[in-house]
This record gives structure tokens, sequence and C-alpha cells, in this order.
């Protein structure tokens, strides 16, 4: 059996066109608007998605959720807060009431939080000239690195506005700490992912650390700057 291709033509003012040219001409276009569409959407959905996630680290910072959180950065690449961040955005649940209305996504939020903090322990207590895996046989010792003793500078920038007093950063300040960039505290790096804590940034304050405290059970206290 012998296949004809017809070719229809339509009349222009530039003359004759090949109907069927033009029309995977524009079947073409139409796949590429979509495709432009679909993606304007998905960049939609990720920026929402990352403002709920903002929205819920701020919660979880005023109601003292936690006792130690790490920094936006940080707490973004945390793997259950990529997969939400991730997810397709839903107006009418934000990612904090998914998190509240599921037990299961909150417990496993709560097992990195305490991963990473216990994670952040064990590095910064190196740092004060700890052993990495420091122990103590009485639970009314405090770990290193939350003692009135414990006090770090980050050797990219100076400390937090919470800390400009002091100069310096306590254990909770330091877990939180982001360093400015290039342009200020309202440059994007703040909120871009080269902005992710790493322990070799920071050092011990020895101006702190050169004090002599008498062996009262006082010296293990912890004492914050207020948030």
């Amino acid at each position: 059996m012998v296949c004809y291709q017809v070719h229809l033509w339509a009349n222009t003012s530039d003359g004759q066109v090949d109907v069927n040219r033009l029309r995977d001409q524009i079947e073409s276009e139409l796949l590429a608007l979509e495709e432009k569409r679909q993606r304007r959407k998905g960049e939609i959905a990720l920026t929402k998605n990352r403002e709920d996630v903002e929205a819920l680290y701020n919660r979880l910072r005023s109601t003292k959720a936690y006792e130690y959180l790490p920094s936006l950065p940080t707490f973004r690449q945390l793997p259950i807060v990529q997969l939400l961040q991730a997810g397709i955005y839903d107006e009418n649940r934000s990612i904090g009431d998914t998190l509240q209305n599921n037990p299961l996504m909150r417990q496993r939020l709560d097992q990195e939080v305490e991963r990473w903090i216990e994670t952040a322990k064990q590095d910064l207590a190196v740092v004060l000239g700890f052993p990495r895996h420091w122990k103590s046989a009485s639970k009314k010792t405090l770990h290193p690195v939350e003692r009135c003793t414990a006090w770090f500078l980050c050797t990219k920038c100076t400390a937090g506005i919470n800390y400009q007093t002091d100069g310096c950063l306590d254990f909770a300040g330091a877990c939180r700490h982001v360093c400015p960039g290039k342009h200020g505290k309202n440059d994007r790096y703040r909120r871009s992912k080269h902005a992710a804590w790493n322990p070799v940034n920071f050092i011990k304050d020895e101006k702190v650390g050169c004090y002599t405290l008498p062996a009262e059970p006082w010296y293990s206290l912890s004492f914050r700057p207020s948030m």
C-alpha cells in the first residue's frame, strides 16, 4: 500500500503557507509555553515552601520548642525539612500544619534536631580543648559547651546582634550564628546554602577562658544573653 503525505496550503498576504509545518511550529511553541508555566509554578511553590519553613523556624525559636536550634540555612538542610520544602505547595496547609498533624514527621524533626545539636556539642567541645566524646558520670555536671566559661569567636565575622555587647558567642549563639556575607545582614548569602553552619569557623574566646573559677557548683552554670 502506498502512503501519500497530504500538504495543506493556506493563502496569506505573504503567499501560500504550509499548514502542516505551521501546525508543528504552533504545537512546539505551546509545549514550550506549558513547560515554562510548569517551571514557574514549581518556582512559586518552592518560594512559598521556603517562606513556610522560615515561619516554622521562627515559631520554634519564639516558643522555645528546642533548647538549641541550628541557624536557618542549616535548619533547611535537615533531611525532613528538605523533603517538606521540596514538596507540593498547599495553600490551605502550611509546612508547620503538616508537622503538627503528622506525629511521625514531627518525631523525625525532633530526632534530626537532637542529632545535629549533639554533633555541634562534640565539634565545639574540641574547639574548647575537650575530647570530642566528652562524658561525665555526674548528671549535674554540664557539658563543657554549656558552661559559663564556654564562649566562642567566629573567625569570619563579628558576633551577631544579640551578642554585640559581649563580642563573643555562647553555645546557643554559635549554633544559630550566620555570617552576614559581603553586603551585610540583608545579603541573600544569609539565606543560601553557602551560609550553612561550619564548626571550623569558630575558635575559643581566650579572654573568657583565662579566668580561674573556684570549684563551686555555680561554675557549671550556663549564662546566656537575652534573646
